[in-house]
């Protein structure tokens, strides 16, 4: 309890509350949202516990749309474009670094046309304010708010754009700016988590002053090598080229452990078997002894789909063909789903890899390729067909920046339809 009411009086202190009679409150036709404490235990790039963290949220959940919110979304740089950033820097030597901002989204105020009051905690109330008559106005945003990541996206957003950066145009949350003296300089944002990319120290320096001066609490790291539950692995290699590698090991373990799996389970030496036919759970086809619930198929699924997303591209088919069935699955699906997760654990050394290469006329490492696929109507449910592509840089596939394994919305008639279906798809990624 000391350490929640140092937390609220800072919150006092940084201008996120105002006190306000609930009378005045229910003038406004307004009821007050609850507060709670959410526990996170953080992790650092050994897995090792790096601290114990507490944080106070509104039950946002509660808030009414069109009245106490408008617009809500996270900034958040596609894995993509992380996975660009890294490849250009394995290509050129630029250095990575990172920073991140501390309590990020209580730095942004909230809107005067968004009014939102919360009740105080009995244990936590402000003396001589007792929470049957007073309650908490908002004037910033806290964490557990709709709005909070848009509101925070707009101070660093104003923030960039007095520094001259320009916002790529397909990718709200990169920037870019070049400097006649310096060189260049590349910023991308996951929410809090900021990664630059530059030769110029002079450029980076101006960058972290202004975070500095911006926000209450920034961190930096020179050398980036974790970010988003990611090892990042550089050096050089037996040749003396540059490289970049991505390491998932750590989220791959979590995964294992939540679905059971160690070093006891047998050998599985791919992600899914190419002639299996999965199909949806049909009454009576389960014993009861065998039921699985459904949130422990969706969490331990959302765990290895976000591995295969961001750095296991040979995890992606099967984790796209056992998505299909997460509202209703059966014991045979979890089955399938555990081999897939016991072959990335016993496989979870391999990371994805960019390696630096000759920049000649027989070699452009800038130069975008892609290549598309797809399987015809091999879904037994729905007669829809599995289509696929990827994008890489440069003349040698090492440089796999992006790729996919989805379902499209409609039935193709020919294998050729399909085909067309994958390439259209492809197409708008290379956009």
């Amino acid at each position: 309890l000391p350490s929640l009411k140092k937390e609220v009086k800072a919150l006092f202190d940084m201008g996120t509350f105002e006190l306000v009679r609930r009378s005045d409150m229910q003038k406004l036709g307004k009821k007050p949202k609850k507060m709670k404490n959410v526990y996170k235990i953080k992790v650092n790039k050994d897995n090792e516990i790096d601290k114990y963290k507490t944080r106070m949220v509104v039950q946002g959940f509660s808030l009414l749309p069109n009245d106490e919110y408008y617009d809500s979304y996270s900034s958040v740089i596609a894995a993509g474009n992380t996975r660009m950033l890294m490849y250009i820097a394995t290509q050129t030597g630029e250095d990575l670094s990172m920073a991140d901002v501390g309590n990020a989204y209580l730095e942004a105020e909230l809107p005067e046309d968004e009014v939102v009051f919360v009740e105080q905690h009995p244990d936590t109330a402000v003396d001589g304010y007792p929470p049957k008559d007073w309650v908490l106005r908002l004037k910033k945003c806290l964490y557990g708010l709709p709005q909070a990541g848009r509101e925070y996206q707009r101070v660093y957003d104003k923030m960039m754009k007095r520094l001259g950066f320009v916002q790529i145009d397909a990718e709200d949350c990169l920037y870019v700016k070049n400097d006649p003296k310096h060189g260049r300089i590349i910023c991308g944002n996951y929410v809090d988590d900021l990664l630059c990319l530059t030769h110029s120290t002079y450029l980076r320096d101006e960058w972290r002053t202004a975070l500095k001066k911006e926000f209450a609490k920034v961190t930096f790291e020179d050398d980036m090598d974790f970010i988003l539950g990611i090892k990042i692995k550089r050096g050089k290699d037996k040749l003396g080229r540059n490289y970049v590698e991505l390491d998932h090991q750590v989220a791959i373990e979590k995964v294992a452990e939540a679905a059971g799996i160690d070093e006891a389970f047998k050998p599985v030496l791919t992600p899914m078997s190419h002639s299996l036919k999965l199909h949806k759970k049909t009454e009576g086809e389960d014993d009861e002894s065998l039921y699985v619930p459904k949130y422990e198929y969706a969490r331990v699924l959302g765990g290895i789909m976000y591995v295969a997303n961001v750095s296991r591209p040979d995890l992606i088919t099967g984790v796209n063909k056992l998505s299909r069935y997460v509202t209703n699955p059966s014991h045979t699906h979890y089955k399938v789903l555990t081999k897939l997760v016991a072959h990335a654990y016993q496989t979870r050394d391999r990371c994805l890899r960019y390696t630096q290469v000759p920049h000649d006329q027989e070699h452009d490492p800038f130069r975008l390729r892609a290549a598309s696929d797809s399987s015809y109507a091999d879904c037994p449910d729905t007669g829809r067909s599995t289509i696929g592509g990827c994008l890489w840089m440069g003349s040698e596939t090492n440089g796999l920046i992006d790729w996919r394994s989805a379902m499209p919305k409609t039935v193709a008639q020919s294998t050729a339809e399909a085909e067309v279906q994958a390439a259209i798809e492809t197409t708008k990624d290379i956009l």
